[in-house]
């Protein structure tokens, strides 16, 4: 029986960027390896074509001169691993002394060759387990042997890290926890060879694999994940819980490392103390992760049911769930994941700088949302803690506009104090609303706010049909609720200087007013 999981039954509205770079690097590191390997071989074919003499070898008993094919056998593993572990090349029907001096004869051999040949990029990326070296533990879990083994393991590796990936929601402890699984299994690889086996070096994802599977079986036990199986005649493309393939992938590897021991040239300990390690590291730092996210998988599961045309029996407060409630729920599914993309579209322009493009993909969805100012309050409230830019006082004037509009005045005023933390001197869509709040933040008692909105106002509104009257209002304002009448006296004190003032008697009544209830201030003062 075969199986072989390929993609994770699920959309969670992200790219799972990480792990698609992570395979890049094993598929370039591969390409490296795989140049240098046919640089190597081609070397050694040259240098076997060059060394071959049958009656030579005959007199030496040296058997590098006789058979071409098995020189470059020699000589390709002496290269990739080390000169002085070969004796398994050696016929056991030899004598002692011939088996000395075949060996004697690779060396001699081995040792001209190598002058001439680059060295192998495999044997430096891969982790020797007396070595205990983290660099290494790192690099071998990159590298592989073949094409087969770094095509099998990234299959295995997409089917379940995409999804943890993005369960994860942290690209910087998706990663440490990846590179932890990879020191994790080299580690306890080291403990083992040291107990019983020869060190024998060891490179491949696979580890790993086992560890992000183990990790998806602690996540999204119940996710299905898209599994091609073949057993004899019958070929399917299935979907199985991620728990049981977990369950069915660690239990054989633990099974055949009871069984089989080391010898079998797979690395069994780093499959299962990867598995091990991936599931208890999900257990130990991501069980609050696994609370935040589990409704939206659940309705992600039930979703794909729907669309599949399984029966869906999904038990909540009221009962079960009917397939049009399911349907509303796979649209309100649809309506977040649309939103996330959303909002890491301008999350990005945001971080970048991009303040044109931002403002014109807020507004890009206005006419279906201008009714609804909760969807802007929201988009705000998250924006404001990713950077104090352009773009967020846009979105503010927006927001407080769509609240004025529907009479929501305490909300307006608390977006409006998030933009003037951002910037005092920020501006509204119109000058009616600019009223309109300096009233709104008067009955509330935010002077300050108010003040905010009408200080310098011929700076910031250009072509104002009566700018006196707003010096006349900050005038007030200064006076009555900031009790600053010095201010205010300077600030009318400029108002009667200016050329055109239509309201020059409301100045000096108001001027009358500040110096009659303290003395000791005069407009010059």
């Amino acid at each position: 029986m075969l199986l072989i999981p390929h993609s994770a039954d699920l959309d969670l509205g992200r790219h799972p960027w990480a792990t698609w770079g992570v395979m890049f690097v094993c598929l370039l590191i591969f390409l490296a390896q795989d140049n240098n390997s046919r640089t190597i071989e081609q070397h050694a074919a040259n240098y076997c074509y060059a060394a071959y003499n049958p009656q030579q070898a005959r007199r030496h008993k040296d058997f590098m001169r006789l058979y071409r094919d098995q020189c470059m056998v020699v000589l390709i593993a002496m290269h990739n691993s080390d000169a002085e572990t070969m004796p398994w090349l050696l016929s056991k029907d030899m004598s002692l002394q011939e088996q000395g001096d075949a060996v004697l004869a690779m060396k001699k051999h081995y040792y001209k060759f190598q002058l001439h040949v680059p060295p192998s990029l495999s044997k430096k990326l891969m982790y020797r387990p007396d070595s205990w070296n983290p660099f290494t533990m790192i690099s071998a879990a990159l590298a592989h042997g073949s094409w087969l083994h770094l095509i099998g393991n990234l299959i295995f590796f997409m089917a379940f890290a995409s999804a943890v990936e993005i369960i994860i929601a942290s690209t910087w402890r998706y990663l440490l926890t990846l590179t932890s699984i990879a020191m994790i299994t080299h580690i306890s690889y080291s403990i083992v060879t040291s107990l019983s086996t020869a060190p024998v070096p060891t490179l491949g994802l696979s580890g790993v694999v086992l560890g992000v599977i183990g990790l998806s079986a602690f996540l999204m036990p119940h996710a299905r994940i898209r599994t091609f199986f073949w057993f004899f005649v019958i070929v399917r493309n299935i979907r199985i819980r991620a728990w049981i393939l977990a369950l069915w992938f660690i239990g054989l590897d633990i099974w055949s490392l009871w069984d089989e021991g080391m010898g079998g040239g797979v690395n069994l300990v780093a499959h299962v103390s990867g598995g091990i390690s991936g599931y208890l590291i999900g257990y130990f730092f991501f069980r609050t992760r696994r609370e935040e996210i589990q409704e939206e998988l659940d309705d992600e599961i039930a979703a794909k049911q729907v669309q599949r045309g399984a029966p869906v029996a999904i038990k909540g407060n009221l009962g079960l769930v009917t397939s049009h409630q399911m349907i509303n729920q796979q649209r309100q599914q649809q309506s977040r994941k649309d939103h996330a993309r959303f909002m890491d579209q301008l999350s990005q322009e945001v971080r970048v700088g991009d303040d044109s493009r931002a403002v014109l993909t807020l507004l890009q969805d206005f006419d279906t949302c201008r009714n609804s100012p909760d969807v802007y309050e929201a988009m705000f409230a998250e924006m404001y803690e990713w950077k104090k830019c352009r773009a967020l006082l846009c979105l503010g004037r927006l927001t407080i506009t769509l609240l004025l509009q529907q009479k929501l005045d305490a909300r307006a005023l608390h977006i409006l104090q998030q933009c003037q933390k951002v910037s005092g001197q920020c501006v509204l869509g119109a000058l009616i609303q600019t009223e309109r709040m300096v009233q709104i933040a008067i009955e509330n008692n935010q002077y300050k706010s108010a003040w905010l909105l009408v200080t310098d106002i011929e700076k910031r509104y250009r072509a104002l049909p009566d700018p006196v009257r707003y010096q006349l209002l900050e005038a007030e304002i200064l006076w009555r609720y900031l009790h600053n009448k010095k201010a205010a006296l300077e600030l009318l004190r400029r108002v009667l200087a200016r050329e055109h003032n239509p309201h020059r008697q409301e100045t000096l009544r108001l001027v009358h007013t500040i110096t009659h209830s303290n003395p000791e201030l005069t407009l010059e003062g």
